[in-house]
């Protein structure tokens, strides 16, 4: 009786002791709204217009000056954007920001400066367009870039 007592304990004490060696139950020293996500660059987002066979011309990726100059005028909160035309020159933005708060605050400017422009804040992404693009344009780069 004795040795099958001993058995039954050996036998509860393994799979804790392998759950403890893992780590399972143990506290975390990074809780989930402390882990880092990784989000696409504009220039990903850019690559799914392109793939669809939008006209895309001078594409450019704002960094330097320029992104300094974008920030002041849109928002400190932008970690990467590239800015392009389509082939009748109406120039557009793809922008990815550190927050929601700031693709939302990024959007607003745009909107107050009479862009046209749709912003997704869960994925800190936000689309620019001049006001001359023609809806149906919009829509459909807006597509390419939210669907990608």
């Amino acid at each position: 009786m004795n040795a099958n007592f001993s058995k039954a304990i050996l036998l509860a004490l393994i799979p804790l002791t392998l759950l403890t060696a893992c780590g399972i139950g143990q506290p975390s020293s990074q809780s989930p709204a402390q882990s880092e996500c990784t989000y696409r660059s504009g220039v990903s987002h850019l690559r799914d217009v392109e793939n669809r066979g939008l006209p895309v011309a001078n594409k450019q990726e704002i960094s330097g000056s320029a992104m300094t100059d974008l920030k002041r005028q849109y928002g400190a909160d932008i970690v990467s954007a590239v800015s392009f035309t389509n082939d009748h020159g109406t120039k557009m933005y793809i922008i990815v920001t550190k927050s929601t708060a700031g693709a939302n605050a990024v959007r607003e400017r745009f909107a107050k400066a009479n862009w046209s422009v749709k912003a997704d804040p869960s994925r800190r992404l936000v689309f620019a367009a001049e006001r001359s693009l023609a809806s149906g344009w919009f829509e459909k780069y807006q597509k390419a870039i939210f669907r990608g």
